[in-house]
């Protein structure tokens, strides 16, 4: 994979959980990993600080 493509996998992964986020939901690491077909710790490396009140 290019680096834009990784660039773009990133920013259509990030968009969708915001999205979720603004819609209430309730984020799970083990269902981001299988949505997205990624482990634990690309989910976790990702920009996007885990929050207490959004990631059980």
């Amino acid at each position: 994979m290019t680096r834009s493509a990784d660039w773009n996998t990133l920013a259509d992964r990030l968009t969708r959980i915001l999205f979720k986020l603004n819609q209430g939901h309730r984020l799970h690491l083990a269902d981001l990993t299988e949505e997205f077909a990624v482990n634990q710790r690309t989910i976790q490396r990702d920009p996007l600080k885990p929050d207490k009140h959004h990631f059980a």
